[in-house]
């Protein structure tokens, strides 16, 4: 009983780790030079601070470039969507150099802070992006 037991919750645990408990639903560039995300807390604890990334991959090597990071600070709900606007030169890029880059660009949720001082991190092999999209 205690080896099904100890089997049930590590393999709850390996779930729980690798999902995403907040997930990239839309990330674009607007006409007024803003980067704007919108995002879902799909866990059921307070969400209070979130932390992206804009990356891309480089040609030819597996790891990716880090364009830029962006965090907030927020309460949002379980189960709730919010969105967030950042201005592009307001980190590692000004406008025009966002307009120079001709790769496929991807916005990645890399940390989680919760009510309660739990902080999820994003493992090595993220799965929380989603393409950004240039209008």
């Amino acid at each position: 009983m205690r080896l099904l037991l100890a089997t049930f919750v590590c393999g709850v645990a390996a779930s729980v780790v690798g999902q995403c408990p907040v997930e990239p639903l839309q990330a674009s560039l607007n006409p007024s030079g803003k980067l704007v995300i919108r995002y879902l807390n799909s866990d059921i604890r307070l969400v209070r601070a979130v932390q992206f990334i804009v990356a891309r991959q480089q040609v030819g090597q597996a790891r990716q470039l880090i364009v830029s990071e962006y965090s907030l600070k927020a309460n949002l709900r379980p189960k709730h969507d919010g969105m967030a606007m950042f201005e592009l030169g307001e980190r590692n890029l000004d406008r025009s150099e966002w307009a120079a880059l001709a790769e496929p660009l991807e916005v990645e949720v890399t940390r989680v802070s919760f009510a309660g001082l739990y902080t999820w991190m994003a493992p090595r092999n993220n799965p929380c992006r989603i393409s950004l999209s240039r209008r």
